[in-house]
């Protein structure tokens, strides 16, 4: 399975974690995104962590730009508060820098990190 959704409601504030293995498509990035958006009428704020240390390509720079645009058109999602968790080398890394951009770029409070502890850190401040 390329991609793993789970509730973290453990956690205080409570959270999402989406871990992706591999290569993912566009169309595996989409039911992920589906189901991470399913929560939302648990968690207010959506805070989501995005662990893409295992990623290992399959998604385009226009995958990830109509994404965030997805993302940006659907009010619900306004108040996302999202920590991408990267390698710290490597091609992914661009990646999650330009999704980081992309979805700044339309008002989505997005980070990239290459450490666990400071992206729950920020992501549960």
């Amino acid at each position: 399975m390329p991609s793993e959704v789970t509730l973290r409601s453990d956690a205080t504030p409570p959270f999402i974690e989406a871990r992706y293995h591999g290569r993912v498509t566009a169309e595996q990035l989409n039911e992920a995104a589906t189901q991470i958006v399913a929560y939302l009428d648990c968690l207010a704020p959506l805070r989501l962590l995005a662990d893409c240390t295992d990623l290992r390509g399959g998604l385009s720079v226009v995958d990830l730009y109509y994404t965030a645009d997805w993302i940006a058109r659907d009010p619900r999602l306004r108040d996302l508060r999202e920590a991408v968790l990267m390698p710290s080398a490597g091609p992914q890394v661009h990646d999650g820098e330009f999704w980081a951009n992309a979805c700044g770029n339309r008002g989505i409070n997005v980070r990239v990190f290459t450490d666990r502890a400071a992206a729950l850190a920020w992501l549960l401040a």
